[in-house]
This record gives structure tokens, C-alpha cells and sequence, in this order.
């Protein structure tokens, strides 16, 4: 998960020229996934093995995070 959200983190920081950027999505995930996310999910027993900051579906969504930032890396400017 922390390599495929590196992507945004990155990305965003190139862009805007700030370590802001990277601060707020920082506190903005931390903010949902353990304080909204995952209390408004209901435990079946294998309920962790997919939500949370651990799960499997963060780390794919994470993923799929990183290839659309890859694909933007164009519009970033050349140093």
C-alpha cells in the first residue's frame, strides 16, 4: 500500500512545489480509513484480511492509485 499511494504522494508534491500536499492526503487518509471507513464496517470474521490499513483491498486500490499517477507523470515539468 505505502508504494502504490508513494505514487500520489509524490505526484502531488512535484506539482504544487509543497510538502503540504503530502501532509493533508497523509491526514486525510489516516482520517477516513481509521475513523470512518472501518467503523462503519461490519465484522464477518474475515472482515480484516480486507478493510483497514492493512487489508487487501486498500493495497490494490493503492495500486490502481499508482498507475493512474504514473500515467499522468507526463504533465509534470521536466527538472
Amino acid at each position: 500500500m505505502v508504494t502504490g499511494i508513494s505514487f500520489a504522494f509524490v505526484w502531488l508534491r512535484l506539482k504544487a512545489g509543497s510538502l503540504w500536499t503530502g501532509m493533508f492526503l497523509h491526514a486525510s487518509h489516516n482520517l477516513f480509513i481509521q475513523g470512518v471507513f472501518t467503523p462503519l464496517t461490519v465484522d464477518t470474521g474475515i472482515t480484516e484480511y480486507f478493510i483497514g490499513e492493512f487489508g487487501a483491498a486498500l493495497a490494490v486500490l493503492a495500486l490502481f492509485t499508482a498507475v493512474l499517477f504514473w500515467r499522468k507523470r507526463w504533465e509534470l515539468e521536466k527538472v
